[in-house]
């Protein structure tokens, strides 16, 4: 029996460490990862605008760590239209929380939740009745980017909306037209 309990304790002090050593070097990647996000703001943003398809500015981009995992932080983001000045969308912050498990099960991004603080949006309704966000062009090939959206979406296991301002444009029911605003949405 002593023989079982001398080895069982030196498995426990294994686990133990190795454990240890995995959080060190996570903490370790997340300073490093938030060092890099600090320093790389404009490429980042350049990469989120041509992902978008459209030219964005981000004023500030932090992570950080909330509860067991790291949440990237974007503030005073705006979408602006292709060629001009002209603001499509805008909101004050987003918080991007990252779910660490699935991410590196996956090799991919993937988000826990979404949370979308002050976000200022218009929308169209045309005559035939299609609806879409003013200013942004329908494209014919863009439902497979709508496609991995919705997919995405629900692995999400939160996505909150506060303050939320949409300036509706109905040209079929006129009446609906005018701000709307939501104070919370989850």
């Amino acid at each position: 029996m002593s023989y079982f309990k001398h080895h069982s304790g030196f498995i426990v002090k294994s686990i133990s460490y190795f454990i240890l050593v995995m959080l060190v070097i996570m903490m370790t990647l997340f300073y490093w990862v938030a060092d890099v996000v600090d320093q790389q703001q404009e490429s980042i943003t350049s990469w989120v605008g041509e992902k978008l398809g459209y030219p964005i500015e981000i004023a500030e981009m932090k992570l950080s760590w909330i509860g067991g995992s790291p949440q990237l932080e974007l503030n005073k983001v705006k979408v602006m239209g292709q060629g001009s000045s002209t603001e499509l969308l805008s909101l004050k912050t987003l918080y991007l929380d990252l779910n660490l498990l699935s991410s590196f099960w996956f090799t991919d991004l993937r988000l826990d939740d979404i949370t979308v603080l002050g976000l200022n949006i218009a929308v169209y309704r045309d005559t035939n009745g299609l609806i879409s966000l003013k200013g942004f062009n329908q494209r014919n090939d863009s439902t497979p980017l709508f496609a991995d959206l919705i997919v995405r979406a629900n692995s999400l296991d939160s996505f909150h909306l506060e303050s939320v301002t949409v300036d509706y444009v109905d040209q079929q029911q006129t009446v609906l037209s005018g701000r709307y605003k939501i104070e919370q949405a989850v």
